[in-house]
């Protein structure tokens, strides 16, 4: 078997990357999300009780994204068990 070329082993650490990226791992893309946003809820909800916005309030939006990230969480939970079972 001939060695790898420089070029080779570029291109295929490159398809590597480019696929792990695209799908690699979409339980833990949903568990990080999932926590990104709810922590994100979490710091509106906490700090913003002083800022005033016209028509919806800051403390709002971060209830909303709490609830979106435990969504997401739950989500990945789901899809993280159901894979499980299937193997």
């Amino acid at each position: 078997m001939p060695a790898e070329t420089g070029e080779e082993r570029g291109v295929r650490m490159y398809e590597k990357w480019r696929s792990a990226r695209e799908g690699g791992r979409p339980v833990v893309k949903h568990l990080v999300e999932g926590a990104a946003t709810a922590v994100v809820g979490l710091a509106l909800w906490l700090f913003t009780a002083d800022v005033h916005t016209p028509v919806i309030t800051l403390r709002k939006v971060g209830v909303v994204l709490m609830f979106v990230g435990a969504a997401q969480l739950l989500y990945g939970a789901y899809v993280g068990a159901s894979a499980r079972d299937r193997r």
